[in-house]
């Protein structure tokens, strides 16, 4: 009888274990790969325009995290945005790229974010109108990607 009391407790602690591994995998508001908080951008301003001042041209982003679903709205859904690209139309200004080190943001909460766009030296000549393209990627706290576009129309000034 030990012998089968032991079995049968080696069984159980087995399936306990693969249990306790699997369940925190297992999350009815996490979808693996898609992140469960939607961005939405509420107003862009930017600053720098200017070809005379040395400063960069700048925009600060405005954002609403909203959740994807009514159940998504704990702190693991909440973002960190990463990096970010910008691209110009007509391509008259250098793509530009960065890193983002301030962009924590909580589940419906509205956050800001600043980013360089034209660095002080690569500033077109006064007059000259493009739209910047912003491509911004981040993650949420399960590790799930979250990206979203904005476009700024400038027109740079003497």
């Amino acid at each position: 009888m030990s012998r089968e009391f032991a079995v049968n407790r080696l069984a159980g602690l087995a399936a306990l274990a693969l249990m306790l591994a699997v369940t925190p995998a297992c999350n009815k508001t996490d979808k693996p790969g898609q992140a469960e908080a939607v961005v939405l951008v509420t107003s862009i301003t930017t600053v720098g325009l200017s070809v005379s001042a040395a400063v960069s041209t700048d925009a600060t982003l405005v954002y609403t995290l909203n959740p994807r679903s009514d159940l998504a709205t704990t702190f693991f859904h909440s973002v960190t945005l990463t990096s970010y690209s910008v691209t110009f139309s007509p391509p008259v200004v250098a793509p530009m790229s960065g890193a983002i080190s301030t962009g924590y943001c909580d589940m419906g909460a509205s956050c800001a974010v600043t980013l360089v766009l034209v660095p002080a030296g690569s500033k077109p000549g006064a007059g000259t109108t493009v739209i910047a393209s912003i491509d911004v990627e981040g993650k949420d706290v399960n590790d799930n990607p979250v990206n979203f576009e904005a476009q700024v129309p400038m027109t740079f000034l003497p």
